[in-house]
């Protein structure tokens, strides 16, 4: 990827092979071309700095045992350009109704008897109906109640969905410990860009979220990050 010349010189001190992480302290100033730095990056580079700032909050060694379930399978209107279970391509992967509850409960059970301490569940929608959010809420009850955490990639939620699933996970929180539920941080999940971001993060219960396409792009990336500071 080409660069100015200042965009040059703010890699090399990114690079640098001494002295503290730039991103270990929390900032909401970034400049375009400091962001655009960081994309053009060497990836053995960026991977040293990404486990600078892991090692800062994390324990180096330790990783979380998750298992992901698919509950409803095959037969997505949407065209990522690389999910076999778009109806836009020929896969083989045959599509299927969302799961029942006590299959999914039954499956987190299993997986936890595993090792595992988080289950996520995953769904081929491109936008849930209200009767899928209904469904889907009580999985996720049913499962956090095992005592394992649980996250969900459902597709694109529009804004009022999004926090209708934000407030239910805040308010199972809240009825476990209020003064948690108030200072967590629960992030949106789904295709979060430019276009979205300032209405998403308008939401009372949503603080922030996990950026796909959109982190490959610098002018959105940083567009998304003043969006959240607005």
């Amino acid at each position: 990827m080409a660069g100015g010349a200042s965009n040059i010189a703010a890699m090399k001190t990114l690079a640098a092979d001494s002295g503290p992480s730039p991103f270990i302290t929390q900032r909401h100033d970034w400049r375009l071309a400091e962001v655009e730095a960081l994309f053009e990056l060497p990836f053995m580079d960026l991977l040293f700095r990404a486990q600078q700032v892991h090692r800062a909050f994390h324990a180096p060694n330790r990783v979380q045992m998750s298992t992901l379930l698919s509950i409803k399978t095959g037969g997505c209107p949407e065209d990522c350009g690389y999910c076999p279970q778009s109806i836009h391509y020929d896969t083989g992967v045959a599509r299927d109704d969302m799961l029942p509850v006590e299959q999914v409960v039954e499956t987190a059970r299993k997986a936890q008897a595993a090792g595992a301490t988080r289950f996520c569940m995953g769904a081929a929608f491109r936008s849930p109906k209200k009767k899928d959010i209904e469904r889907i809420a009580t999985m996720i009850r049913e499962v956090n109640a095992l005592g394992l955490e649980t996250c969900a990639t459902l597709g694109m939620l529009t804004p009022d969905q999004a926090q209708e699933v934000h407030a239910f996970i805040r308010g199972k929180l809240a009825a476990l410990d209020a003064a948690v539920a108030e200072k967590v941080q629960i992030l949106y999940g789904g295709s979060m860009n430019p276009g979205n971001a300032a209405e998403l993060l308008a939401m009372p219960d949503i603080d922030g979220g996990l950026i796909g396409g959109a982190s490959l792009k610098p002018a959105d990336f940083l567009a998304i990050g003043k969006a959240a500071n607005a």
